[in-house]
């Protein structure tokens, strides 16, 4: 199971004297592997499928960041073993290029020409400048649905044109947590979402002027991150961590579990559609 692994190396690290973990361990089998950020770590390792661990300790002030992939099995498939060594000689060639003085950019350079060389040899792209289009594979699995498919598809890439062009990093989640909002408000048609939280922070910010409705919807999409959220609202933390506070205060956030912050986050997702 996910979180077998999940428990055998945070034992490991806090009996070898860590802190704890430097972030919640990601533990994806299978298809949870290609889930960006995935944390559930609850399904079953399934032979013959891949674990990707993205794991890390922290020590003192000091923390670790590291991604693996491993056979459940411990023996790769054919298709497996080509494309880890693909993805294990990209990693290679940058650590081998990097020197003071180069960009990321420059780096990543390096990375998508080893990456697109080796998709050519396994069939997956034709030309170079193809590794760095959006590839989207199957969102269902019965051919018969091959018009929802591609609808599915066009949906998503609309998504991606509508990015800014300085947005290098595309975050394929974010696509898919649109298009779910999308759909949702689609079937709720002319019908306004009621969620008696978001009218108490409306009532608030009309009285006060604080933002605590724009503070909120960021820091649940920023997963409570106090310091991701501070950035998103160009602010100090010091200017934010007040209003988290009177937002505790009115909705008793703190003490509300993930599907009732998902819940208010979703209602908030289709407000800002219908206004946009």
């Amino acid at each position: 199971m996910e979180y077998q692994a999940q428990a055998d190396f945070e034992y490991s690290i806090k009996r070898n004297g860590a802190d704890g973990v430097a972030f919640h361990t990601i533990a994806g089998s299978g298809i949870n592997g290609t889930m960006l950020h995935y944390v559930t770590n609850e399904c079953e390792c399934k032979d013959n499928t891949l674990l990707l661990l993205d794991l890390g300790a922290k020590y003192k002030g000091y923390c670790a960041d590291i991604t693996r992939t491993y056979p459940v099995n411990g023996k790769f498939t054919e298709k497996q073993r080509m494309v880890y060594e693909v993805v294990l000689a990209a990693n290679r060639a940058v650590a081998k290029t990097a020197k003071p003085g180069m960009t990321l950019r420059e780096l990543n350079d390096v990375c998508k020409k080893v990456l697109a060389e080796g998709c050519i040899r396994m069939g997956l792209i034709e030309k170079e400048e193809e590794i760095g289009k959006i590839m989207i594979g199957n969102g269902f699995s019965d051919w018969g649905k091959k018009e929802e498919n591609r609808q599915l598809q066009w949906q998503v890439l609309n998504m991606a044109v509508r990015q800014k062009q300085k947005e290098q990093v595309l975050l394929v989640e974010n696509y898919y947590h649109e298009l779910a909002i999308s759909c949702i408000s689609e079937n709720l048609g002319q019908e306004n979402i009621y969620l008696e939280e978001l009218e108490i922070l409306k009532e608030e910010d009309r009285k006060t002027g604080k933002e605590l409705y724009k503070t909120l919807y960021w820091y649940l999409r920023m997963k409570r991150n106090v310091a991701q959220t501070a950035a998103r609202l160009r602010i100090h933390r010091n200017t934010l961590l007040p209003r988290i506070a009177r937002i505790n205060e009115l909705l008793d956030l703190d003490e509300k579990d993930g599907m009732e912050c998902e819940r208010i986050l979703m209602g908030m997702e289709i407000e800002k559609l219908k206004n946009d």
